[in-house]
């Protein structure tokens, strides 16, 4: 995948990167997926301090 803009091509810190995450949509419930979002929130931090002075998007696909 290459996205835009890319000032850079090659790197681990570089792009998009898809990290599965085991959870289940509640799709006739809440509509949530907990454990998903444990996750998510979990890799944002642990990506977050190690690189505080880039920036981080996490886009979510529905």
């Amino acid at each position: 995948m290459i996205t835009f803009p890319g000032a850079q091509e090659d790197g681990n810190d570089v792009g998009v990167a898809f990290f599965p995450a085991d959870g289940i949509y509640d799709r006739g419930g809440r509509r949530d997926n907990p454990a998903e979002a444990e996750f998510v929130r979990l890799h944002n931090a642990t990506t977050r301090s190690a690189s505080r002075s880039q920036s981080l998007v996490t886009p979510a696909f529905k």
